[in-house]
Parts: C-alpha cells; sequence; structure tokens
C-alpha cells in the first residue's frame, strides 16, 4: 500500500498506517528523535449511566471515536522507534495508566527517563469518580547527552486541553511545551518524528525550532487539519524569516 504523501518545506507528512509507513518509508538510524502523542488508554464504562457527567461522557465518546482511547501496542512499535532512530530518544505523551509501563521499560533496558506533567484546567472525572487531572511525556534515552535551554527543561505544565475551534482535534496539546521538549531532545535540521501525528502539533513545533519533520496520521480528517495546520505554520515560518532578512541587510 502505497501512502498519500504531503510535503512542503522541511516537512513531509503520510497518511497512513503508522506501522505500514515505518516499515515502508523510514529507513534504519535515521531519526534523531520521536515526539508523539499515542492512543491513550482510557476507559468509559457503557454500564455507569447517569453517575458519569455528561460533559465527561462526551468527551469519552469524542476519544473513542476518533479510535484514540485504548493505548497503542508496545511490542510491535517499540521495535520500530528502535529500528528508525540513531540512539534511544522517545518522548512519548501517555495517561497515568501507561506511565508505569514505561518506567519498567528503562528500568529493565537502563535507559535514562524523565516525566514531564500537563495538569489539566479542564480535567474529566474517571470511571471512579477521581480526576484525570494531568497527561504525561515520559522522555525515554540513552547515548544522547541532553540539550535545550534551562527554561526549556521545565517539567510542568497548566493548560486547557482542546478547545481550540480551528483545530478541533479531541486530545489537542499546547504547543509551548512541545516546542521546549523537541530542543532537549534535538539539534537544529535533525529529523524528528510523530508516527501519531494528529492534528499537526508536533509539526508546527518542528518549524518554530527549525527541525526536520516526519508525521504519520491514518485518520483523513485529523491529516487533512495537519496539513492545512503545518502550511499555514510554514508560511508564517517563511514570512518572519523574509522579514529577519530584510533587517539584517537595512
Amino acid at each position: 500500500m502505497t501512502a498519500e504523501i504531503f510535503m512542503l518545506g522541511n516537512c513531509t507528512l503520510y497518511y497512513g498506517d503508522c506501522v505500514e509507513v515505518m516499515k515502508e518509508e523510514i529507513e534504519d538510524n535515521s531519526i534523531t528523535l520521536i515526539h508523539t502523542d499515542p492512543p491513550y488508554v482510557i476507559h468509559s464504562d457503557d454500564n455507569m449511566g447517569e453517575m458519569m457527567e455528561k460533559k465527561a461522557r462526551k468527551s469519552y465518546d469524542k476519544l473513542i471515536k476518533a479510535d484514540i482511547s485504548d493505548g497503542f501496542n508496545l511490542d510491535v512499535m517499540i521495535p520500530e522507534f528502535m529500528r528508525v532512530c540513531k540512539a534511544i530518544n522517545w518522548q512519548i505523551w501517555c495517561s497515568k495508566k501507561q506511565f508505569i509501563d514505561y518506567l519498567i521499560l528503562a528500568k529493565a533496558n537502563k535507559w535514562n527517563w524523565q516525566d514531564v506533567c500537563l495538569y489539566r484546567n479542564n480535567a474529566l472525572p474517571n470511571v471512579r469518580g477521581k480526576y484525570q487531572d494531568k497527561d504525561y511525556c515520559v522522555h525515554l534515552w540513552k547515548g544522547r547527552t541532553l540539550t535545550g535551554t534551562y527554561h526549556q527543561k521545565r517539567t510542568d505544565y497548566h493548560y486547557t486541553i482542546g478547545g481550540v475551534k480551528e483545530w478541533n482535534h479531541p486530545a489537542l496539546k499546547p504547543l509551548e511545551p512541545i516546542e521546549n521538549m523537541i530542543p532537549i531532545g534535538s539539534d537544529e535540521g535533525d529529523i524528528v518524528l510523530d508516527p501519531y501525528m494528529g492534528s499537526g502539533t508536533t509539526g508546527v513545533a518542528c518549524i518554530k525550532t527549525n527541525r526536520k519533520f516526519i508525521g504519520i496520521e491514518k485518520n483523513r480528517e485529523f491529516f487533512d487539519m495537519a496539513c492545512e495546520r503545518i502550511r499555514y505554520a510554514w508560511n508564517e515560518h517563511m514570512t518572519e524569516e523574509r522579514i529577519k532578512h530584510m533587517k539584517e541587510i537595512d
């Protein structure tokens, strides 16, 4: 199966299944950093009925409809991550349910790890009546020295999740934490891969930090959204570069 490809500037976007695209299109040892937000393990109990808030039920249903509520297969993806990356260097968003799996993986393989927390201002209640009040991003690395500034190495952020009308993805992340994390695990000109691209936030962050970007998305609506968003970000970036150049020659 040949994936549909959208290319603009330093960005290459694939429409298709991430495992198939990675196997067919991504070369061994070609990627410096994987920054991705794969499907979370989030389960909504259909028998809860009125015990769940209507707003929470609606939000869970959006995640389920978008096919981003049941996690992803570590046994399949981790070998592919290891194949395409120059070194272990992955920044992976996850839920509380998945967080421990990555820590076990890091300990078993003697990898370095660091968590970054994104505290939700609009948290959803889970089926036990508690609150899923934050998202986790686990950075796993080995064989690479971390870069980035002191400011970029923040480990906690507070934001409202989703709600951006122009990019209506149910699990939309804010740009700032991703724009800060990418320079920690890569240098300018390096290739960053996001196999679960969604609406393209990682790609926008790569444009802003002068990295090359490869994104993969199997949902047509989100792929088209990402293409539009990348096009907008790239045009904005080029305009800024032209203005900067004009100021330099004045």
